[in-house]
């Protein structure tokens, strides 16, 4: 299974819970003379959730990584497993005990931006500019095929989990 990134940092270990959930902003109207109308006015963001451990010698520094990342400010692409990747805002960390002997248990919260997410990422000559912390599999999501296909079409790919920022992938 992919590992949890969000902008340059990979999960050591994935979540023991995630949850990602999304709702649609309704109104209701009402009508004179009785009855009422719903006027559906979209979806709002997502909002991906869960509580992960971190375990090992070095635990103490993983969450001080993990840490750091959250106090950094601006969305960045958030990557999670059986999801397709979308930018998102660090919302909340918390840990959640204090340290055992090589375990430290967390929670997380993380709201999309969808006002975030590159415009010039694809270009009109058919390409992709990849974005720091994206991935094969990040492209092939933001432009709805598969790895496969990308690979097929960038045959000097050889690490499609590790793409510098600023090379441009052919797309399909």
């Amino acid at each position: 299974m992919e590992p949890m990134k969000y902008k340059d940092f990979i999960w050591p270990q994935n979540p023991k819970r995630l949850q990602v959930s999304r709702k649609r902003e309704l109104r209701e109207f009402s009508l004179l003379g009785g009855g009422s109308v719903v006027q559906d006015l979209g979806l709002l963001r997502r909002v991906a959730e869960g509580e992960g451990e971190l375990w090992g010698d070095d635990c103490v520094e993983q969450f001080g990584k993990l840490w750091e990342l959250f106090r950094q400010e601006g969305a960045g692409l958030l990557s999670l497993p059986g999801y397709d990747p979308f930018y998102a805002h660090f919302a909340a960390l918390e840990r959640k005990d204090e340290p055992f002997t090589g375990l430290i248990r967390y929670s997380f919260r993380f709201w999309e931006d969808g006002a975030a997410a590159p415009s010039s990422s694809s270009r009109a000559d058919g390409s992709h500019t990849v974005s720091p912390g994206e991935t094969l599999w990040t492209v092939a999501a933001l432009h709805h095929t598969t790895v496969d296909a990308l690979l097929r079409r960038n045959p000097g790919i050889i690490r499609p989990d590790r793409l510098s920022p600023g090379k441009r992938v052919m797309l399909p």
